[in-house]
């Protein structure tokens, strides 16, 4: 295993977020066991990850409500003490066949670059918290 340069753990409250990143002078190494204080973190998290899961579960069920009864009665926002619900609009573009040919041709260069080693990647080292299958 090389050696560490950065172990960053954050978790936002706000967009409830859990990232971990650990970056190395190497690739990535194998999976390998950690000590009680690092288990106890993993735990930790994947107790979080767990919750985290429910929580959006009620939270996607709350926007299908909060959404039907915004469009329905046609307004921008819902406010309710300190708390606001705002209606977003995303697009959703359809564009012409010439340029849908176009991004097929872009989609086509860029892989082309990567196959001959043209194009750089700087890639973000993150990781992800599971449950172990028993």
């Amino acid at each position: 295993m090389g050696s560490i340069r950065r172990l960053s753990f954050s978790f936002h409250l706000n967009s409830i977020t859990l990232i971990m990143t650990i970056t190395k002078s190497n690739k990535v190494s194998e999976l390998f066991e950690v000590d009680s204080n690092m288990g106890q973190l993993i735990q930790k998290a994947a107790a979080i990850q767990s919750e985290y899961k429910r929580l959006e579960a009620e939270l996607k069920e709350i926007r299908k409500i909060t959404t039907a009864y915004i469009v329905e009665n046609n307004v921008d926002q819902l406010k309710s003490g300190d708390f606001t619900i705002s209606r977003l609009e995303r697009g959703n573009w359809t564009y012409s066949e010439r340029i849908q040919n176009e991004l097929k041709k872009l989609d086509d260069d860029k892989k082309w670059e990567i196959a001959k080693g043209i194009a750089t990647n700087d890639p973000t080292i993150s990781c992800t918290i599971r449950t172990n299958k028993k």
